[in-house]
């Protein structure tokens, strides 16, 4: 099933994302190859690989994004394999793009109104709102355009708009890409700090200084597979994983 033998749970976690034989193809090419992935609830995964691994078409298929050549995608115990994006979203799936996409003419404030008000109205939207602005410290900036916003700080609203709608599984694909060495370390604070809101978390990152603060877990995928899992420590212990991904800068500091 995998490129290699995978550790097996010692506990009966109730899992938020299972896929089983999640396959891929494009033509001749295997972009996803008989994937069996598990997340259990509560957990903040990060998941690595070299370019053209799999990352970003493993995220399509579990957002409904692409369909599967072959395999299922199981979201809260259900089966979501044929349903579209915005049926998953209802159930509790959200995702952060890799792009920035807010609405750059409206302010910080109404770029969060947009989804909080999906699934609330009044005062509990405003409540909400509320909270929002101050988890990504921008209440001061609510006026502002989103557009006028720094690239991390646009980040910043982005996830908190993903956060609006109240997931049970937050996908974020490379929430730190342009950002300083600083805005990157505290976007893994905030990132953290979700996870006490009671999300579960899979961050699709390259910067291994980032997984190395925040992840619970890391899947590394090669060539559309699974090619190990473990804490970050196994992981960056890993020659092979050095040797495939993390290269001689992890070398130095793993």
């Amino acid at each position: 099933m995998t490129s290699r033998e995978q550790p097996t749970s010692e506990t009966d976690e109730r899992l938020i994302l299972e896929t089983d034989g999640l396959t891929k193809r494009f033509g001749g090419l295997t972009a996803v190859d008989d994937v069996d992935f598990e997340l259990p609830e509560g957990e903040l995964r990060c998941l690595i690989g070299p370019n053209g691994a799999g990352k970003s078409t493993f995220l399509k298929l579990v957002t409904g994004a692409h369909s599967p050549t072959s395999g299922t995608v199981r979201f809260d115990g259900e089966d979501i394999t044929g349903l579209e994006p915005h049926d998953r979203v209802r159930r509790g799936m959200s995702l952060k793009f890799q792009q920035i996409s807010t609405y750059q003419a409206l302010t910080v404030e109404q770029n969060l109104r947009v989804p909080t008000q999906r699934i609330r109205s009044g005062q509990e939207a405003t409540d909400r709102v509320e909270e929002l602005l101050d988890i990504i410290g921008l209440s001061d900036r609510r006026t502002e355009r989103a557009g006028s916003l720094a690239h991390g700080d646009q980040q910043w609203l982005e996830i908190a708009m993903a956060m609006a709608t109240d997931p049970k599984l937050l996908l974020l694909d490379e929430p730190t890409a342009g950002m300083t060495v600083e805005e990157t370390q505290e976007t893994g604070e905030l990132i953290q700090d979700l996870v006490d809101e009671g999300v579960t978390i899979l961050v699709v990152e390259h910067d291994i200084n980032l997984v190395r603060q925040i992840a619970d877990r890391v899947t590394v995928l090669h060539q559309g597979r699974i090619f190990t899992e473990g804490t970050v420590e196994e992981i960056t212990a890993d020659e092979d994983v050095k040797r495939i991904y993390l290269g001689k800068a992890a070398e130095g500091s793993a």
